[in-house]
Parts: C-alpha cells; structure tokens; sequence
C-alpha cells in the first residue's frame, strides 16, 4: 500500500488542508457535511486520488468518536467547519447500529462474548448420557446380579 492509499496519511493531509472540519485527533471529530465527497474531491484534483479519498472518508466516518457524536440534531459541518445541515433520527440509529456492531466484534476477539447455547436434547440426538450416579447405580446392579447366582 502507497503513501497515498494509506487513510491515516490522507485524514493527516486534510486536516492540514482543512482544520476547521478535519481532525487527527479521533475524539474531536464532528459529523461531515451530506456530500463533502464531492466537494472535497473538487477541491484536491488529482493529489489525492477518487479510491484513496473515498477510503480516507470512510476511515474517518467509521471511527468510534464520529459514530459517537452522530446525534439527532447534531450539526454536520463542511470545509470551514460552518454548520451544514443537521444529523437525521435514521442517521443516528445506523451509527448506533454500527456501533454495536463494533462492541460485539471487540467482544468476540477478546473472548468475553457468551458461547451461543447447546441445542436442546432430542430424541434421534441418540440415547442419554450416563452420568456417575447413573454408572454407580449399574456397577451395584450387576454386583447384586452376580451375588444372586452365586
């Protein structure tokens, strides 16, 4: 991977570009503007390419911080960091889904999730297991049983 398609070294290049509305920083990014995209890509021309911005924005818009601050009526901002809209109830719900969706993975990596629960016994499972008591009370029968024909 160049340089160039690594999203961090993009978001570090537009948050030099534009301060206002970037941030290196992941716990003060705000919720971007509805099609920045476009506006953005306008502005670097051919220094960044179509790919390496998309993945950049992506990057930045699947932080945990920025899902965080995606609040209904919250504030989205464009290049200048001026209020550009506001975040939708939709919106919200699928940042929280998403993170969600990141706790869980987190969860499982860490091995802290619940194993899923054994499916309940059936009849075609094959017969019950013995368990000691089960075993114990066998071992006393066939004794009993061996005594008797003695």
């Amino acid at each position: 991977m160049s340089k160039k398609d690594n999203p961090r070294a993009t978001i570090e290049t537009l948050a030099l570009g534009w301060p206002k509305c970037f941030s290196v920083f992941e716990r003060r990014r705000r919720p971007l503007k509805v099609g920045l995209f476009e506006d953005l890509f306008a502005l670097v021309g051919g220094s960044i390419s179509r790919s390496a911005l998309s993945n950049a924005l992506h990057s930045y818009c699947s932080n945990e911080f920025y899902l965080r601050s995606m609040v209904e009526g919250a504030d989205r901002i464009d290049l200048e960091g001026r209020p550009a809209g506001k975040v939708a109830k939709s919106q919200e719900a699928g940042a929280k889904r998403l993170l969600a969706a990141m706790a869980q993975r987190q969860e499982r990596q860490a091995g802290t999730e619940k194993p899923p629960a054994p499916p309940a016994p059936t009849e075609a499972a094959g017969p019950k297991r013995l368990s000691l008591a089960d075993l114990k009370a066998a071992w006393r029968a066939r004794q009993a049983a061996r005594e008797a024909a003695e």
